[in-house]
């Protein structure tokens, strides 16, 4: 039957287009009820067919509706690519399809990669200064080029400003109104559970600007594209202790850059965390007049910062095996033993840093 069906609908889209999509969902018996007739006499399998077309064609089973959980460049190049794929079709039934919704919980596509000075309410954002650690040549597309955009040469290293243009424009090429027909923003998904019975996803949905849950809404396919850098790591137990010791400067996750040089220029700054993102502050830091610069890293290796061997102006210390334990008093705080650290009184069993005005958390 199921030959015989791809053979017998083969002039009528919509027929072969409503076949094909019930043999892909497994259904063959279905198929068998609507071709066997066709098999009496010439006469009647024309009779049969012409009412089986008119049927179909009459039924339309409606758009495969896709959820996407994330606005950023990994939801972004999805819908990029489906619209892609579809815009090759010669056939207008199939083109009209598929219906693609991206959920983005802030007010902006574009991921971790917009800007924390530009960020609002809910929004996770990269700090502005930061620059790639990959290679240009290695982030760029064929289809859409750096000289198509931006029309010139591109540094070996890229700004987050400018590959955030560039992901935005290459979604947006060929298709001005691309925002407007796949995303929505200020919208975080709560729930999203798949209903055996209907064979669809049950997606629920929140405003976060005004905390009120949207309508239930019905996806045939939930595309997860939030990554695992959706929320950020934030040791709140860590605060904690310190707070607790009178700790009065500065505590902030490195996501939170809004006033970074006034938060670091002319003062004394700890780094927890040995990550690319606590060598790059380090080195803004530096840029824009910090006084000196700990980087307390837990991992005895030295984490990512440990490749960097000189640091600039020599104001730049890394402390290696060591974890924050709380403060004494407004600027002090307490670190950890370790033994590979020729400073630690070990009759104490822990290291001190003073003056320290603010602490950035570069903890992911």
């Amino acid at each position: 039957s199921t030959d015989s069906a791809r053979k017998h609908l083969g002039g009528c889209c919509r027929c072969r287009s409503l076949v094909q999509r019930t043999l892909l969902n497994g259904d063959e018996r279905w198929v068998e009820t609507m071709v066997v007739p066709f098999r009496f006499t010439h006469y009647h399998y024309l009779s049969q067919f012409n009412k089986f077309h008119r049927r179909m064609c009459r039924f339309d089973p409606g758009p495969v509706r896709i959820a996407v959980i994330g606005g950023g460049p990994s939801g972004l190049f999805f819908a990029h690519a489906v619209n892609k794929i579809l815009s090759g079709e010669e056939d207008n039934f199939e083109r009209r399809r598929i219906e693609i919704t991206v959920f983005e919980k802030s007010s902006r596509p574009g991921g971790q990669w917009q800007s924390s000075a530009e960020a609002v309410d809910n929004d996770v954002a990269c700090y502005d200064n930061l620059w790639t650690n990959g290679a240009s040549h290695g982030h760029e597309f064929p289809d859409y080029t750096y000289d198509e955009h931006f029309g010139r040469p591109v540094d070996v290293y890229m700004r987050r400003k400018d590959l955030l243009e560039y992901i935005l424009g290459r979604v947006t090429k060929g298709n001005a109104n691309f925002f407007d027909d796949h995303v929505v923003t200020n919208t975080e998904v709560i729930k999203a559970r798949y209903i055996k019975e209907r064979c669809k996803f049950e997606v629920r949905t929140r405003n976060v600007k005004t905390g009120v849950e949207n309508n239930i809404q019905y996806f045939d396919k939930c595309v997860w594209a939030a990554g695992d850098n959706g929320l950020r790591n934030f040791p709140q137990k860590l605060v904690d202790q310190v707070l607790r010791g009178g700790f009065s400067g500065r505590i902030i996750h490195s996501t939170d850059m809004r006033d970074f040089e006034k938060d670091v220029k002319g003062k004394r700054i700890a780094l927890i965390g040995g990550g690319f993102s606590a060598e790059d502050l380090a080195l803004q830091a530096v840029k824009v007049g910090v006084n000196y610069v700990t980087i307390v890293v837990r991992d005895a290796r030295g984490g990512e910062v440990a490749g960097t061997r000189i640091w600039p102006y020599d104001k730049v210390n890394v402390l290696r095996g060591m974890t924050v334990t709380g403060s004494e008093g407004e600027r002090k705080i307490r670190l950890s033993k370790s033994s590979d650290l020729p400073e630690v009184d070990e009759s104490k069993g822990c290291l001190y840093l003073d003056d320290i005005d603010t602490i950035i958390l570069c903890t992911g």
